[in-house]
């Protein structure tokens, strides 16, 4: 017995003493609070629902500097800034800019989250989403949103973000190996990023930038057929070293029912113009805005097809003929 009590008190010493678990800070109420010698203080709060914590300071020393709240994980580690939490007991650290004992006035406050997919930051908590889908998200520094669709067998998928985001998207499939990426400043071409469908599961990332103020965006992932009895051309110039770039203008031609044409030069522009236009049979119906953006591109090369179509259509002038120089009469002098 004796043996069995000194190895107890030899555990209770190794453990150390419980740790005490943060006190309670009611939600909604303007409190007073003390922080240590730190500036800080780590306190418990309960939201009711999944919410937005912030802190509002009523009064505090200037000498603290600017009041902070940061949700903690379990280990004790700052989420990213902005991330809903709750329901339930959620873990807090109100900070001062600058270390020192103060006491303040403040409130915490749970705002609504704008979010309604959250939590999904995982590939196991991934939301799942039938094409066409369309709803509000919202990110923040370090954030990711999850999405699962089934695309369809063929045509291509397009993911718009309104307004568009600085961060980053990135495509796995099932075994989550990368379909596609776009670059870490996010390339994202008037708001949409384009994928071949290719009939499987897929995952869709949406991941917040670096740095900056937490933002709303209205996510769409829609899904894009080739229009029946609809063809064109899609002239590119210099773009050959820049790949990603150039698979984004294919995904969006092909969406379009278009084809991709590169061209280097205004001579290779008009022929390759020229080329698109001659092939009735093929595309009975046009699309009238990528002929648009084909002349576009002509006088942004320098106007090459512009003198290209002329040398084509002025008259070439007949030299002439000595006898009938010789046959043509003199016109009259003028009268006096």
């Amino acid at each position: 017995m004796m043996r069995l009590a000194a190895l107890l008190a030899v555990a209770l010493l190794v453990a150390g003493p419980a740790r005490a678990a943060p006190p309670a800070f009611p939600v909604g109420e303007v409190r007073s609070l003390s922080l240590n010698a730190a500036g800080e203080v780590v306190v418990t709060v309960k939201p009711g629902r999944r919410a937005v914590l912030e802190a509002d300071v009523f009064a505090a020393p200037d000498a603290a500097g600017d009041i902070t709240l940061e949700v903690l994980d379990k280990a004790g580690h700052p989420l990213p800034s902005g991330l809903a939490a709750g329901p339930g007991p959620v873990t807090v650290r109100i900070k001062a800019a600058n270390p020192g004992a103060a006491t303040i006035q403040i409130r915490v406050r749970a705002d609504p989250s704008v979010d309604g997919f959250e939590p999904n930051d995982s590939k196991d908590r991934a939301r799942p989403a039938t094409v066409p889908f369309s709803g509000w998200i919202e990110m923040g520094p370090g954030d990711q949103d999850w999405f699962r669709i089934d695309a369809p067998a063929d045509g291509v998928v397009g993911v718009g973000l309104n307004p568009p985001s600085n961060g980053r998207l990135r495509f796995l499939d099932e075994r989550g190996a990368v379909i596609q990426e776009t670059a870490e400043d996010g390339y994202v071409a008037e708001g949409i990023t384009y994928v071949a469908a290719r009939g499987r599961r897929m995952y869709i990332i949406i991941e917040g930038p670096e740095s900056g103020p937490r933002f709303v965006s209205r996510l769409t992932i829609s899904r894009y057929a080739k229009p029946g009895g609809q063809d064109g051309a899609l002239v590119t110039v210099g773009l050959a070293d820049q790949d990603e770039t150039v698979n984004q203008l294919n995904l969006a031609a092909q969406a379009a029912g278009a084809r991709t044409l590169s061209a280097e030069d205004a001579d290779t522009i008009s022929s390759a113009l020229t080329e698109a236009l001659a092939e009735p049979a093929k595309a009975p119906a046009r699309t009238p805005w990528l002929l648009a953006i084909g002349a576009a591109l002509l006088i942004a090369a320098g106007g090459g097809g512009y003198w290209w179509w002329r040398k084509r259509k002025a008259p070439v002038a007949k030299p002439a003929d000595p006898e009938e120089q010789a046959d043509t009469p003199e016109p009259p002098d003028p009268a006096p």
